[in-house]
């Protein structure tokens, strides 16, 4: 690499390619003109680094690697210099603006942010101001070294979450705020919301969690002492046999007066409760109190936690249970067969261990009765960790009920995820927690992401777009009809819609969000998947969600309109939900003016024709107006060979190979070699022409979104190697 020839390059000629470089980066950006001379020399800085550091063996070029390094700094500069934007009116101890004698507000004059302090001491006024956005407090993190990771942060974050950080920290007040994201006070305080619960936050505790632990362990031992000698409890083992002994005996009471009642479990939950003692898997501790009696100087032993495992466990014992399929998804008990002689002791081999046979038992249809001798044995000597605490008042033992009942059950939606396989759950969660389309567009809250709610309409949304005649009003039926029947490509299919759609939708169309929720983006997505289908631009999508938002949505067609499904009660029976989209359809193709004729073949109206002949001059301008300035005939040839090559294991008689799609697909090539990205291209490309039957006509747009759907999938390959 030659270097001298680098810095003329680039600095030459007053600076001409860096500044060019910097205004187009600052160009999308708040930073005023006063600051540009600062951030030219800051540009000049990272391109020493730049070529400090540069690996040519890396196959990148200097400039792409620059560019991105400048990029990436651009972003803690402004944070640095930004964060310093202060109201210069003067105020007083309790806020409130100073005046001078004619009433009007005291202005402090500007001063160099520079400027220093001390004459003799390297400490400028920019050294002692501090933001008025904290992150670190706002967001409830406390750590010194924060500044590296912060950026960390805010690079992993959705793009409506990042621009609100960055708003903040460069000191915007709330109304600028909620102007220049177009959201009102509730996204406000839903996007703050979800960054409190982002897992990226992990950055920020990594070292301090090796600290903690040492604090915690040092003093660990003197806290249990102190907690044991205050609370006076005990930590045991019990047999499942002597527990039930002693409910049966009295020395347990199951009858304190704030204990709900016995038997309270489903079906399900008792099967599965009995599958797993038989299987020998530990079960939550039991919690008992005792209460002492001033009176008679007795104490009684209230079960105030376990009520419910230990009646169903005698219950079964005394043959009052069958174990049916539901739940019982651990039916086949393994267990050690021993060899019995004819007084009925174990028989020993001569290093004297039992003589026993591995046997497979099926519990289904069975009561405790009908089990195996050594399965009972199992099942009466199964142990319980229990704790118990002494001398009790009334208040502790409250206090207790409501500490070990502190907790939510699992909802329909977290526990139909268990019923799943891991792989079929990760493919869930790849889209419900790392497509953008839940952060950027739509009603999607903190408590959708924490209770499982949009891994429910990611699924459902699968039923609906590729298995609607198999829809259940039972979730758990169709999280398991999605887990035995989805593939990989269906997947793909509903992320690359949702990428679509945000997209489309963008930052200006914020008053869609009261219809994208998670009840029901499964609808609109069944209805997208039709519209997908005639190869129409995706604003006009938008289009008909708008006029259906505001029109359409009272509109009658037969005699029913979507106002009157809300008078329907069971929303999610499979008549309703196939009707609603039915209607939709109807619905957006009368408003779009898409008719099919005897050969199935798409009539759009005039207003959706757009003619995109691709000729060699036409590529020429498309490329350059998108993708790079400097791009010549001779780059054409190349992109088209090169596109060739990547789609000989595609489709070919797809329609994405029609000549009016082919300005945005090599455009397509041109980026993934301006970014150092070719090498990835044709897995993308296979995939791409699996989950895509056609194109949007405007081929800006659908450059944008191939542009879009690489990203994705990039980051969805790489966090799965990773």
């Amino acid at each position: 690499m030659d270097k001298n020839k680098i810095l003329e390059d680039y600095i030459g000629n007053d600076m001409k390619k860096i500044r060019k470089i910097c205004k187009k980066i600052i160009s999308k950006t708040n930073v005023p003109d006063g600051y540009l001379e600062e951030y030219y020399d800051k540009a000049v800085d990272v391109l020493m680094e730049s070529m400090n550091t540069y690996d040519e063996s890396r196959n990148c070029k200097f400039s792409t690697y620059f560019y991105g390094n400048l990029v990436r700094r651009t972003g803690t500069w402004i944070r640095d210099r930004m964060r310093f934007k202060r109201c210069n009116l003067e105020t007083d101890s309790k806020g409130k603006i100073k005046r001078d004698e004619n009433g009007n507000p005291i202005v402090i004059p500007d001063m160099s942010i520079n400027m220093q302090i001390e004459p003799d001491e390297d400490y400028t006024l920019e050294n002692s101001i501090a933001s008025d956005f904290n992150l670190e407090k706002e967001i409830g993190l406390y750590t010194n070294e924060s500044d590296e990771r912060v950026e960390e942060f805010l690079g992993g974050l959705p793009n409506l979450h990042r621009k609100f950080l960055e708003l903040k920290m460069e000191g915007a007040s709330h109304q600028d705020i909620l102007d220049k994201l177009h959201i009102n006070d509730w996204k406000y305080n839903d996007i703050l919301a979800k960054i409190k619960i982002n897992e990226g936050l992990s950055v920020f505790y990594r070292d301090s969690f090796i600290e903690d632990f040492k604090m915690e362990d040092k003093k660990m031992q003197e806290t249990v002492m102190e907690i044991g000698v205050a609370e006076e409890y005990r930590m045991d083992k019990y047999s499942l046999s002597s527990l039930l002994k002693k409910k049966k005996n009295g020395d347990i009471n199951c009858k304190y007066i704030l204990q709900r009642k016995a038997f309270q479990w489903k079906t399900e939950e008792v099967n599965r409760y009995l599958a797993r003692i038989l299987s020998g898997l530990p079960i939550p501790e039991m919690v008992i109190c005792d209460k002492d009696n001033e009176n008679t100087k007795k104490s009684t032993s209230y079960l105030i936690d376990g009520l419910q495992r230990l009646s169903y466990a005698e219950s079964f014992k005394g043959d009052k249970i069958t174990i049916t399929k539901n739940g019982a998804e651990r039916h086949l008990i393994q267990y050690k067969k021993y060899e019995i002689d004819e007084n009925g002791n174990r028989v020993f081999d001569e290093d004297g261990n039992p003589i026993f046979e591995y046997e497979v038992f099926d519990i289904i249809g069975k009561k405790y009765r009908d089990l195996p001798d050594d399965l009972k044995d199992r099942f009466k000597e199964f142990n319980i960790n229990v704790t118990r605490f002494f001398h009790c008042t009334d208040q502790q033992i409250a206090d207790h009920i409501r500490d070990y009942n502190n907790h939510s059950a699992m909802n329909k939606e977290q526990s139909g995820m268990t019923k799943i396989s891991p792989l079929t759950g990760a493919k869930i969660k790849a889209i419900s927690e790392n497509n953008r389309f839940f952060d950027n567009c739509g009603k999607f809250t903190k408590a959708n992401v924490i209770k499982g709610k949009i891994d429910r309409a990611v699924a459902e949304a699968m039923m609906l777009v590729f298995f609607k005649d198999n829809w259940k009003s039972d979730l758990g039926k169709n999280y398991k009809f999605v887990d035995e029947n989805a593939t990989d490509a269906n997947f793909e299919t509903i992320n690359s819609y949702l990428n679509r759609l945000e997209c489309a939708i963008g930052d200006e169309n914020k008053e869609l969000d009261n219809i994208l929720t998670v009840s029901t983006i499964p609808l609109w997505l069944g209805v997208y998947h039709e519209f997908a289908k005639y190869g129409i631009e995706d604003n006009r999508f938008v289009d008909f969600l708008t006029e259906y938002n505001s029109t359409l949505k009272f509109k009658e067609v037969d005699g029913v309109s979507m106002e009157s499904f809300k008078l329907t009660h069971d929303t999610k029976r499979k008549v309703t939900v196939l009707n609603k989209i039915e209607l939709l359809i109807k619905l957006m193709k009368e408003y779009l003016h898409i008719k099919e004729d005897e050969e199935n073949l798409v009539e759009v109206g005039e207003n959706n024709v757009i003619d995109n002949a691709s000729s060699d001059q036409n590529a020429l301008e498309f490329i350059k107006e998108n993708v790079k300035e400097d791009v010549i005939d001779e780059d054409i040839e190349l992109y088209k060979i090169q596109l060739d090559d990547w789609t000989v294991e595609v489709d070919n008689s797809s329609k994405l190979l029609e000549p009016e799609n082919m300005n945005s697909l090599l455009a397509v090539v041109a980026y993934s070699f301006e970014t150092n990205i070719d090498l990835e291209i044709p897995e993308w490309m296979v995939s791409f022409f699996n989950r895509n039957s056609t194109y949007i006509k405007d081929q800006k747009e659908n450059y944008t979104y191939m542009v879009n759907d690489i990203g994705e999938f990039l980051r969805n390959k790489y966090e799965l190697v990773g």
